[in-house]
């Protein structure tokens, strides 16, 4: 594609478990090169609970085929807590299957994560959340079987996404200073 031209470096089809948080479309732009671009899909998480991570996941194959129509470049599934759900190595197998399902290069949230924490070494860590402290307790082990470990970790507690969505950045910040 000719530069100028939206997305002419990459098109990134990204697959949110809940509706699109504006703040993490405005880190996007702000983290990527001139030319980069994305399209996405919202699924079905409204609150933190099982069934809602399981709905979700139900749809994301269908969602990496939806972003694959709008002719992305690769398939990037966003969001932690419905992979945790499922355990150890789901973000590889996920990205797997929806590689699969869009025919194109896909990575999840969660393996993403795992890679950059590989690449830079860390292998004990503190966590902060705006989770409740089961979604942390299950990222605790989905990371310890990485080997990586958290030495501590806070749980805000929030069920509902609409409230991590309102969440003010300085609490996030705050919170994972004290942690």
């Amino acid at each position: 594609m000719a530069e100028g031209i939206t997305g002419w470096r990459l098109h990134v089809g990204v697959i949110f478990p809940t509706p699109v948080p504006p703040r993490a479309v405005l880190e996007f732009y702000e983290a990527v090169p001139e030319g980069v671009d994305m399209t996405t899909v919202s699924l079905t998480i409204r609150q933190l609970s099982d069934d809602d991570m399981d709905e979700a996941i139900k749809g994301m194959e269908r969602a990496a085929k939806q972003l694959a129509s709008f002719d992305v470049d690769l398939i990037y599934q966003s969001g932690v807590p419905p992979v945790v759900r499922r355990g150890s190595g789901f973000g590889d197998e996920l990205a797997d299957r929806l590689s699969q399902a869009a025919g194109l290069p896909a990575i999840t949230d969660m393996s993403s994560v795992i890679d950059a924490m590989r690449t830079a070494n860390l292998k004990t860590l503190a966590m902060a959340t705006p989770f409740e402290q089961f979604i942390n307790d299950r990222l605790i082990q989905y990371l310890a079987a990485e080997k990586i470990e958290i030495t501590n970790n806070t749980a805000l507690g929030i069920k509902r996404n609409v409230e991590i969505r309102r969440l003010p950045i300085p609490v996030e910040y705050t919170v994972a200073r004290k942690t």
